[in-house]
């Protein structure tokens, strides 16, 4: 899988440096381009459909992608690795206990999680803009 969206990605990056479209494409346009792409997708959601559907999420990841390599460009974020850090990060604290059987405990936890993150995120975010 890591190999796939390291592909992904730099296919992206690739069609990001070379498709004059896309170079003169705004990291605002990208967001833009995300809601239309998902309600595509929506549209093939049904049984026996899934390759059209596939063929839909591709196009939502997409957008991802050169969005990621438009806010880059454009100084909004470092690098596109920060971002998948960063979310593998996120993502892997807040799931590492959700097998636990107690709901309310699931949620107790996930809330605790979060509550943490944004601190750390606030404490990143001053550490670096407001020395």
């Amino acid at each position: 899988m890591q190999d796939l969206l390291q592909e992904l990605l730099r296919l992206a990056e690739r069609n990001n440096n070379k498709n004059i479209f896309i170079r003169k494409t705004s990291a605002l346009k990208y967001f833009e381009y995300l809601p239309w792409e998902i309600e595509e997708a929506k549209r093939e959601l049904r049984k026996n459909n899934n390759i059209y559907l596939e063929d839909e999420l591709w196009d939502i990841l997409w957008v991802y992608l050169n969005l990621l390599n438009k806010l880059e460009d454009e100084n909004f974020i470092e690098n596109k690795q920060k971002v998948l850090k960063r979310a593998i990060k996120k993502f892997w604290e807040r799931t590492k206990n959700i097998s636990q059987n107690n709901l309310e405990e699931r949620k107790k936890y996930w809330d605790n999680i979060k509550k943490k993150q944004k601190q750390e995120l606030l404490e990143e975010h001053n550490k670096k803009y407001n020395k």
